[in-house]
């Protein structure tokens, strides 16, 4: 009868000391899950930063580029603006002087004619 409760009085811790060992590696496992997913995690919120990020200077390279693009235009723009109007002014400007030529050309044949009437 002694042997026999010794007998389970020894089963018996040795099922807690197998039930604690198994809990505790459940437990160690669980924890090492958990980090694994913590650092896949971690991994996956940097991943998406960097895209994020890369997605950002696009942009910004893109508005940049946009803004020059824009600028080259409208400098292009003035100066065709300029060059027409330089060349309506020199248009203008020859025409005054034909003008002034063909006037004074008429002025001098007039002058001429006076001269010879007289």
């Amino acid at each position: 009868m002694k042997t026999e409760i010794k007998k389970r009085i020894e089963d018996t811790t040795q099922d807690v000391v197998a039930k604690r060992r198994q809990e505790a590696e459940r437990l160690r496992q669980e924890k090492k899950d958990q980090e694994e997913m913590v650092e896949l995690y971690r991994q996956q919120e940097k991943l998406k930063n960097t895209s994020l990020k890369q997605v950002i200077r696009n942009t910004e390279k893109e508005a940049e580029e946009k803004r020059r693009k824009d600028f080259a235009q409208k400098k292009a723009i003035a100066r065709n603006n300029l060059e027409e109007k330089v060349l309506r002014e020199n248009q203008r400007r020859m025409l005054h002087e034909q003008q002034v030529s063909k006037m004074e050309q008429e002025e001098l044949e007039l002058i001429q004619r006076l001269q010879n009437t007289q």
